[in-house]
């Protein structure tokens, strides 16, 4: 009678804990953060940054921009900066179906600073990956992530 029990109590736990997924979507995003010192007035400056799977150029001038600035090589980022603080943000960058089909964070970009053709600043930055979303929980696509890659030139 115990083994009877005990199978009738297992077989009901493995009914709980089946996966039901449901079907709420995320967005990732890679934002790069650039804390700095530049004569904006003397601009404009170049930003590249190179990721695993894109490559982006974007200038940075005189006046401040709000969330309509872009940057060249990647349609789905967006460019704002002021005074100290330049921002690039990625939206999806991580899924590739041949160089990264789990969605994985990169784990470094590469950044270059560069005025009238002249190189100001090099730097590999470290890409903090954050939690994971999971919306549709544990073991259920999709896995999402807001990570931030920051550095001060």
């Amino acid at each position: 009678m115990r083994t009877t029990v005990t199978l009738a109590a297992l077989a009901g736990l493995l009914t709980a804990c089946s996966l039901e997924c449901t079907l709420v979507d995320c967005t990732s995003t890679l934002e790069v953060r650039l804390s700095h010192d530049l004569d904006l007035a003397s601009g404009p400056y170049q930003v590249e940054i190179t990721t695993p799977q894109q490559e982006l150029r974007c200038s940075v001038g005189p006046e401040p921009a709000d969330d309509m600035a872009s940057c060249f090589g990647y349609r789905f980022a967006t460019l704002r900066w002021d005074e100290a603080t330049v921002v690039v943000t990625l939206t999806e960058p991580f899924g590739d179906a041949e160089l990264n089909p789990d969605g994985a964070p990169f784990e470094s970009v590469d950044v270059t600073v560069s005025q009238g053709g002249t190189e100001l600043w090099r730097e590999t930055v470290a890409v903090d990956a954050g939690e994971p979303n999971m919306p549709n929980g544990p073991g259920c696509a999709p896995t999402c992530w807001s990570a931030v890659a920051s550095e001060s030139l």
